[in-house]
């Protein structure tokens, strides 16, 4: 009886031996095989991404007639083109968004740990708000995002909680985490409470750690600054949209008290 010397590989992984006998997963039978496997490691998902969110309106620390020229949009966007305008919002000296806030998009994978540790401001400059213009962009509603993050820059705080719940943490010792069983998405908004009645400049900092990687997402520099403005009663910003402006997209020009519902 012949003897039959077999070498018999079956794990989830790459082949590189190409010798008949060898399927691609690495599986030999037959006498004399050599083969050289690579493990495939299981993909990863783990990620955090921040960006502007729930623009609404700017304000504009000059006169009416002193409004630069913003971007065109199409007609189709009249009724929320605030999102167009991100970028020359922060390009724009002078411009500040109202009540903006931030979405921070976690996702991770079976494999995968993404902690959200810290959310946080730091301060470039700060000054009281005067009179200017209110710039009115997007005429719709906003949306609920999963978690509320609240980055309080009077008392250096920040607070965190689920969406419609009162159970309220403080960031740090508290963190968002997702994943290792809790696999999939979570969407954060991020609001900032600062004193009433002034004008901000600084940079929203958040410091995440991604499978055990440690990363620190900004958004806003010294040399292009996230500005926004803080006004709790309408004593700089109105309380009535009649007085705001916005582009219109047909004419060309500023106009007050714009209607996006009124193009044809």
């Amino acid at each position: 009886m012949v003897g039959i010397a077999a070498l018999v590989v079956s794990i989830a992984a790459a082949c590189t031996d190409s010798k008949e006998g060898i399927n691609g997963e690495c599986n030999a039978q037959g006498d004399n095989n050599q083969v050289v496997c690579n493990a495939i490691l299981p993909r990863t998902y783990g990620a955090v991404k921040l960006s502007l969110y729930n623009i609404f309106r700017a304000f504009y620390t000059g006169a009416p007639q002193d409004l630069p020229r913003p971007p065109d949009y199409p007609d189709g966007e009249a009724q929320g083109h605030c999102d167009d305008w991100s970028g020359w919002f922060a390009s724009t000296p002078g411009m500040y968004t109202v009540g903006a806030s931030f979405e921070l998009e976690i996702q991770a994978g079976t494999s995968d740990l993404v902690v959200i540790k810290d959310v946080r401001s730091k301060i470039f400059n700060r000054k009281s708000a005067s009179s200017g213009t209110l710039i009115k962009c997007n005429y719709g509603g906003g949306s609920n995002a999963g978690v509320a993050v609240v980055v309080d820059t009077v008392e250096q705080r920040t607070t965190f909680s689920e969406f419609e719940s009162d159970d309220t943490r403080v960031m740090p010792p508290g963190s968002i985490t997702l994943g290792q069983g809790d696999a999939g998405f979570l969407g954060a908004q991020i609001s900032i409470s600062s004193k009433h009645g002034h004008l901000y400049e600084g940079q929203i900092i958040v410091e995440a750690i991604v499978n055990g990687e440690e990363k620190t997402i900004t958004w806003g520099t010294r040399q292009s600054p996230f500005r926004w403005i803080t006004d709790e009663t309408g004593e700089f910003v109105g309380t009535n949209d009649d007085s705001t402006y916005d582009w219109h997209p047909q004419e060309k020009k500023w106009v007050k008290g714009f209607d996006p519902f009124s193009l044809p």
